[in-house]
């Protein structure tokens, strides 16, 4: 039987707050594996010749939110 056809599921309300670390989580994730799966970029990483960063865009706002493989924020300077 399908979800949306059992009247004794509740609805899952996601907020905001919710969708924000869901999407942080996946890049994060995404990252570790790419490093995971790849020694060549493991190494690079490793020996401080390659930096990962992940990043996410806020289509409301067209900023995007750059980080590092541990979340840490990082300020990436704007193209002129």
């Amino acid at each position: 039987q399908h979800l949306a056809q059992n009247s004794s599921a509740k609805e899952l309300t996601l907020t905001a707050s919710d969708v924000d670390a869901v999407v942080r989580t996946n890049v994060l994730r995404t990252m570790a594996v790419v490093v995971t799966e790849s020694s060549a970029l493991e190494l690079l990483i490793h020996e401080g010749k390659l930096l990962l960063v992940g990043g996410i865009y806020d289509v409301s706002t067209g900023n995007v939110e750059f980080f590092d493989e541990h979340g840490k924020p990082l300020a990436i300077p704007h193209a002129a």
